[in-house]
């Protein structure tokens, strides 16, 4: 009997060791973590110290039954806050300060903690009678967390009603962007969080810009803090899935939308802007779905050729035929503008060309590739091959075959 009560003995002393130090290295590296945060966002501070305060109760009191139920308590709290998280879908719960944590791994070390805890408290108390009311108080815990998680988050982006980039143009600051037209400069507008850390260095690029391009004819940059595009629009910060953003308007309308990563570089979007003729085409009623492309997809040809050459004439068949075989094509498509016609309804003349023909490849609105004269001219179904197929846009190089016949 002796040697039977030494093992149960020795083994609810295990399991609370086990137990104290699960808990404190939980507690104590999230601490640390959020103490060390980059954010420096004063509730982590708060909630670090909590935890602090925690692990030193617990070390104090972790021979008492009933210092375990408050950490079961605490756990089950934990995991139903991060049940919340992973029924919203977050990416991370910010349990462990700027480290990315999934919210699925908290969840599961919440509820392991919180049950091992349970165990602790009913070992401790020499009852199973406790077991009911533990397993009670952890549901009106874990009841508690969720409230607050539904209580201190915003909605998700997707419960945003309307278009943001429609509504944030209704900002005064944004007034000369709303009313420009497909001959005016395009506006880049950077949406940033001025809180975090990670856009200081695209923050301060794009201020620079934004300074030395302020009167540029083809695209000016807008810096807009997120407040105040809550404050001018009405559009609230929770309404941006990622943070930094930009949005591209062109001609009163928002044309491209950037997250993060595929922020784009704006003497990029300058040097790609239709300039000179071929701006003056595609700002015609017929073409301006074109310049306001949203996306990279369809890649436009745009081909621009004298009905008096016969070689244009020839391609020009090419592209005829393409264009029956594929039409509405998602891909690519082929819009022939010929130059006596442009000559006639806009004045510009067949030398102002770079060449006879000249083809135009548009994407997303922006001129990415240009050939002059009949060599190298885009061929519209290996560029429908390689976009149906995933494989990035070519365009064709001398010496390579890349005529359209």
């Amino acid at each position: 009997m002796r040697a039977a009560g030494a093992s149960r003995t020795l083994l609810a002393d295990t399991l609370l060791y086990v137990a104290l130090l699960a808990v404190v290295g939980a507690l104590g590296t999230a601490a640390v973590l959020k103490s060390i945060a980059a954010s420096e966002d004063l509730l982590h501070y708060l909630a670090a110290a909590g935890e602090f305060l925690v692990i030193g109760l617990l070390i104090f009191f972790h021979r008492r039954w009933w210092a375990w139920v408050g950490v079961g308590a605490l756990f089950a709290a934990f995991a139903g806050y991060t049940a919340f998280l992973v029924a919203r879908g977050e990416s991370s719960c910010g349990c462990f300060g700027d480290v990315q944590t999934p919210p699925t791994f908290t969840l599961s070390l919440d509820i392991g903690l919180a049950i091992l805890a349970g165990l602790v408290a009913a070992t401790r108390a020499g009852s199973a009678s406790i077991v009911g009311g533990v397993l009670t108080l952890a549901g009106v815990a874990a009841a508690v967390g969720a409230g607050f998680g539904v209580l201190t988050h915003d909605p998700l982006p997707t419960e945003y009603k309307g278009d943001r980039a429609a509504v944030l143009l209704t900002a005064p600051t944004l007034a000369e962007a709303a009313h420009a037209d497909l001959t005016g400069p395009d506006t880049l507008v950077y949406l940033y969080d001025p809180g975090t850390a990670e856009t200081d260095e695209t923050l301060a690029l794009l201020r620079a810009d934004a300074k030395q391009h302020a009167d540029d004819a083809t695209l000016r940059v807008v810096l807009m803090p997120v407040d105040q595009a809550e404050a001018e629009a009405g559009v609230p910060a929770w309404a941006w899935e990622r943070l930094p953003a930009a949005i591209l308007y062109r001609g009163g309308r928002a044309v491209q939308r950037y997250v993060a990563q595929t922020l784009p570089d704006p003497q990029t979007l300058r040097a790609q802007r239709p300039v000179g003729p071929i701006a003056q085409v595609l700002s015609l009623p017929e073409h301006a779905d074109i310049l306001y492309a949203e996306g990279d997809l369809p890649v436009y040809l745009v081909y621009v050729y004298n009905p008096d050459c016969p070689i244009c004439l020839q391609h020009l068949a090419v592209f005829d035929e393409y264009s029956d075989e594929w039409p509405d094509d998602p891909y690519a498509v082929v819009t022939p503008v010929s130059m006596h016609e442009i000559e006639d309804r806009l004045g510009i003349q067949i030398w102002a060309w770079p060449g006879i023909p000249t083809t135009y490849v548009v994407r997303g609105g922006r001129v990415v590739g240009q050939t002059a004269g009949p060599e190298l001219i885009p061929n519209p179904y290996q560029i429908r091959q390689d976009l149906a197929m995933g494989r990035p846009l070519r365009l064709p190089e001398p010496g390579g075959d890349g005529h359209a016949h």
